[in-house]
């Protein structure tokens, strides 16, 4: 470990190690934080990614532990516990006296509860009593009349209770049997009248296969009647329209010998074949004469057209030129844009520069400023901040010492006034006195010292002995001599030593309180001086920091202000910077438009034409240079085309030739074949195809007439002989089944076959009427029969019902009903109040309870019910509250009897108070580590923001291939610093637009940097890189590989892959050193 620094084997793999889930991770931390700078530099510098779920999981077990207005946390949970538990033991800790005094009242109430409970049972009995007799008076008042109204009728018989419906049906059956009986004769004797009045002829039923056979024949016959007519005229028409074609061929002499104008199939066929090659052939031979003439003439004016435009000229450099300044985009439009751009740089650093205080210059002088870095500036505001916090701790320890010496001093001050508490220095000094008083009396001598006055002023003792003895008598014993004050010396000495023995606490409190007097009078010296010298670094300081601004002319502020000063400041400054390069793009610019200028107007002189002046915007130039191209190759086209086309008319022109003459060959020939085929219909060479036609459309039209006279003919002819033997058909079955419709069929055929038709029918329908009648009148015997039977069955019943209520007629059944519905009405209410009277009576008899409960009065009933009723009620509420006290004594009897339940609570509140302070100890842990991650990883921030995050910017953009021009910290609407990306048009795009790849080279961008940055200054450790690279195409592998060459430069590099691609991409790329490749 001391080899490597001090660092052990997690820090090793988590700072100089890292693979593609580690890169993940940190690409997942940027989106997740929210681009956090603060985080992700700790993450990156540490490799200990995830460092904000560690800090939520503090915060939320913290927060699991206590919250200030939280309820429900573990620790309020026990803190009220522990309240229940200590008031619990405080109630369990009652005098004995309450203990006798609850059980006192205990048996009190027991004994009174027993009273009321016996006194209850009385009246309730008394109640029940009363409540029964109050009951049962109604049902006895009922009882009387009840056995009166049963005596009129003990005579009644007892009847079935189905009885009554018994009787109802027999007479309804009775009187339904009746009604049909009645209803089935009257219908009897109509049916047979019906039938004696219809008659059916038997002969026309006997032929109706005949009769349907010739009525089914009538259609067709008067069918051909009605188109007999029309057919005449048809064949009278054809044969006039056949005589008519005949005249307009002039033959034959007559309509028979017309079939000697049929032609055969060949015949037919050949002249219309000619007929129809005629148009063709001639218009072939027209359309090939006139292409043969047309296509001379196309020839002469397409050589006239060649001969009129201008030489074929080349415009490949102009075109060229052309594209190449179309590459390079709209020039002009680049130029205004880049323009407005920079004046609108310029603008908005003037106004930037003029919201900048304590600067008063130029934007170029503000670049040049010797500004202290943004490290000095932290630094100072670090070191300025713990200077005033030092004078202000000491300023603080002053005060409390001040007040802490008052407080002493007013305590000793108190001490005095009360009485002088003597102290041991007192008592050494007083004995200190009185041995120097003894060693006086020792060289003065005993006699000497006891004389009056004090041989003091003898000349035989030493002068300074002397002294001192004339001093000792003054203090001790004024006027006296030397034994005399000796004396007074040690009386004096042993006072203090008895009053030190006596006021031994007050000495003692005098002697602490001077020893912290003592102790507070050094502390303040020291921190005199201390304070004293934390002033002076203060102002030692704040004139170094003034130094800092010295060379720029700047007054300056707090650092914290300055360090906020410092970025409107450095924007403008990369503003200026800015503004330099759209200046020099914008002049690049300028330049290449002229260069491209030069080039045009060198390719338009060299086709003979003018050229364009400067003046001239570069895209009209290049409008015009598109123009002329456009037009010189149009010409071009239009020339090659025409020469093309001579060409290819010339090499038409004898085959055109060729043509007209073979039309002109086969219309010859068609010519000798149409003579001979058109003398077989009487026509000449000459005549036409549309002649021959005309002629050969009116043979055929004189034929098929002839054809369709011949076949009316025939069909008029079938027509009068079926007309003739239907006729006699007719006749003949008239004469066997109605021969009085023979004259009518001799004048009417179709009038005597309707009325046939209509007698058959009539009998028909007769026939079916007949034996539907028979059918009606056979069911209705049948009818009359089965009423005629229930009748019977009725009538038995009713005699049965007779017999069973002793009556001679069924009329009497009725009144029977009812006095046997009176005698069961009046039984079965009797019944029913003499067993609710058993039931009220309550074990006594029936008899018994009846006369004891007449002798009573209802009212006086009413009155002691609702009387017992109320005290029920009373000592029902008494006894409810002797109830409660009972509970009352008995629980706190129960919770005084002696056991251990303060003890267990005493103990429980003991074991709560130790996991509230365990939870308590865990929660500062809890909070205390959350606060100290985040202060570290801020700290970690301040310290490497600047130069790190400046080079993770550069290896940022290398990595991305220039998509992004580097990072930025940025701070959002809550002040924390963010990280975001910054495109080349200076556009800022935060990780949350960012894809996962980027985010991931971000997080490998400020890894390198950070490592980079620990290496200054101690030994190079290797960074291990496991299979990164896995997922990036060959272009940013490359740039990956670039970055992490350079890093070797520093440090060693060692890459493990499993992917071979990787390698060649290493060893392809130009720039990159020596390259170590091993196999494993």
């Amino acid at each position: 470990v001391s080899v490597l620094g001090g660092i052990d084997e997690t820090a090793f793999t988590q700072r100089f190690g890292i693979d593609y889930e580690e890169l993940r991770r940190g690409g997942n931390l940027l989106v997740s934080g929210g681009g956090d700078l603060g985080e992700i530099l700790f993450a990156a510098g540490t490799g200990a990614v995830g460092l904000s779920a560690v800090q939520q999981q503090l915060q939320e077990d913290a927060e699991a532990l206590f919250k200030p207005r939280g309820s429900n946390q573990r620790i309020a949970v026990n803190l009220s516990e522990l309240e229940r538990l200590r008031k619990e033991i405080r109630d369990t800790q009652l005098p004995t006296s309450q203990w006798v005094e609850h059980d006192r009242e205990l048996r009190k109430a027991e004994k009174r509860q027993r009273e009321l409970d016996a006194e209850l049972n009385r009246k309730r009995i008394e109640r029940s009593r009363l409540d029964r007799i109050r009951q049962s008076l109604p049902l006895i008042g009922r009882l009387g009349p009840l056995r009166a109204a049963l005596a009129n009728v003990a005579d009644a018989p007892l009847l079935l209770a189905s009885f009554s419906v018994d009787r109802r049906e027999a007479e309804l059956k009775l009187a339904t049997a009746q009604t049909d009986e009645a209803q089935a004769h009257q219908e009897c004797e109509r049916l047979q009248r019906e039938l004696k009045s219809v008659q059916v002829p038997t002969e026309l039923v006997e032929h109706r296969t005949a009769i349907t056979q010739l009525h089914a024949e009538l259609g067709s016959y008067q069918k051909a009647a009605q188109d007999r007519p029309r057919l005449v005229a048809q064949r009278d028409s054809a044969q006039r329209d056949a005589a008519n074609r005949v005249t307009q061929l002039a033959r034959p002499a007559s309509l028979t010998e017309a079939d000697s104008l049929r032609l055969s199939k060949l015949q037919r066929r050949k002249i219309q074949d000619l007929a129809g090659e005629f148009k063709a052939l001639f218009e072939a031979q027209r359309l090939s004469q006139e292409e043969f003439q047309k296509l001379g003439e196309r020839i002469q004016r397409v050589q006239a057209e060649v001969d009129r435009l201008p030489p074929e000229r080349n415009v490949a450099d102009l075109d060229r030129t052309i594209r190449q300044v179309q590459k390079s985009g709209n020039l002009d439009a680049q130029t205004i844009k880049a323009q407005a751009e920079l004046d609108r740089l310029i603008q908005q650093s003037e106004i930037a520069l003029a919201r900048l205080p304590l600067f008063q210059g130029t934007l170029a002088e503000l670049e040049k400023l010797p500004l202290p870095n943004l490290e000095t500036i932290e630094r100072f505001e670090t070191v300025l901040a713990d200077a005033e916090v030092a004078v202000r701790r000491c300023r603080e320890k002053l005060e409390r010492l001040n007040e802490d010496r008052l407080r002493v001093q007013s305590q000793l001050d108190i001490l005095r006034l009360e009485r002088d508490v003597p102290t041991e220095v007192e008592l050494s000094a007083i004995r200190q006195r009185r041995d120097v008083g003894w060693d006086l009396i020792q060289k003065v001598g005993l006699d000497a010292a006891a004389n009056q006055p004090s041989p003091i002023s003898s000349p035989a003792l030493d002068r300074s002995v002397a002294e001192s003895a004339q001093d000792f008598v003054a203090e001790f014993a004024p006027g006296g001599n030397l034994l005399v004050a000796f004396r007074a010396s040690i009386e004096q000495a042993d006072l203090i030593a008895d009053r030190l023995r006596r006021e031994a606490d007050r000495v003692a409190q005098r002697a602490q309180l001077t020893a912290e007097l003592q102790q507070i009078e050094a502390d303040l010296g020291h921190s005199t001086q201390a304070c004293t010298e934390a002033e002076h670094r203060r102002e030692q300081l704040g004139c170094d920091w003034q130094s800092q601004w010295t060379p720029t002319g700047i007054e300056p502020l707090s650092p914290r202000e300055m360090r906020s000063w410092r970025t409107p400041q450095q924007e403008l400054v990369e503003v200026a910077a800015e503004i330099r390069q759209r200046q020099a793009d914008l002049q690049l610019v300028h330049s290449q438009i002229s260069s491209y200028r030069a080039e045009l107007n060198t390719c338009l002189a060299a086709l003979d034409l003018p050229t364009r002046v400067a003046e001239e915007s570069l895209a009209q130039t290049l409008d015009f240079c598109e123009e002329t191209v456009a037009l010189i190759k149009k010409q071009n086209q239009q020339r090659e085309r025409q020469a093309s086309e001579l060409e290819s008319l010339r090499e038409s022109l004898p085959e055109a030739e060729r043509k007209a003459q073979g039309a002109q060959d086969a219309l010859h020939e068609w010519r000798s074949n149409w003579a001979q085929a058109v003398a077989t219909i009487g026509l000449d060479a000459d005549a036409q195809p549309a002649e021959a036609n005309a002629v050969l459309e009116t043979v055929d039209e004189l034929l098929q007439a002839v054809d369709e006279s011949r076949r009316l003919d025939e069909r008029i002819s079938g027509i009068d002989a079926d007309a003739q033997q239907f006729q006699l058909s007719v006749r003949q079955l008239l004469a066997q089944v109605a021969s009085d419709l023979v004259d009518t069929a001799n004048t009417s055929t179709e009038r005597a076959v309707a009325d046939l038709v209509d007698r058959l029918n009539r009998a028909l329908t007769d026939q079916t009427k007949i034996q539907s009648w028979q059918e009606q009148l056979q069911k209705q015997q049948v009818a009359r029969e089965a009423a005629a039977t229930r009748m019977t069955q009725a009538q038995q019943q009713l005699r049965q019902l007779c017999v069973q209520a002793g009556c001679d007629s069924p009329g009497e059944l009725p009144q029977a009903e009812e006095r046997a519905a009176q005698r069961r009405q009046a039984e079965t209410e009797i019944q029913a109040l003499e067993q609710r009277l058993g039931e009220l009576a309550g074990g006594a008899t029936l008899a018994g309870w009846i006369e004891q409960t007449e002798q009573a009065d209802a009212d006086r009933v009413a009155i002691d019910l609702q009387a017992l009723d109320e005290g029920i009620a009373a000592l029902e509420q008494e006894k409810q509250s002797v109830s409660e006290a009972l509970g009352a004594h008995r629980n706190e009897l129960k919770r005084m009897d002696g056991s251990s339940k303060a003890a267990d609570a005493q103990n429980e509140a003991e074991h709560l108070l130790a996991a509230i302070r365990g939870d308590a100890e865990q929660y500062v842990r809890c909070r205390l580590a959350a606060a100290i991650l985040s202060r570290a990883m801020e700290r970690f921030r301040q310290t490497s923001q600047g130069p790190v995050l400046a080079r993770a910017s550069e290896l940022f953009a290398m990595l991305t291939l220039g998509s992004f021009a580097g990072l930025q910290a940025e701070y959002d609407e809550k002040g924390h610093a963010v990280l975001v990306g910054v495109r080349a048009n200076r556009q800022k795009v935060p990780v949350s637009g960012m894809s996962e790849g980027t985010c991931d080279q971000i997080y490998l961008a400020l890894r390198i940097a950070l490592l980079e940055s620990s290496l200054v200054g101690r030994e190079p450790l290797p960074l291990i890189v496991d299979d990164i690279l896995a997922m990036y195409d060959d272009q940013r592998a490359g740039a990956a590989l670039r970055v992490l060459w350079q890093l070797s430069t520093k440090t060693q590099v060692i890459l493990f892959t499993h992917h071979s691609h990787l390698v060649e991409i290493a060893r392809q790329l130009p720039d990159l050193g020596a390259l170590s490749v091993i196999e494993l």
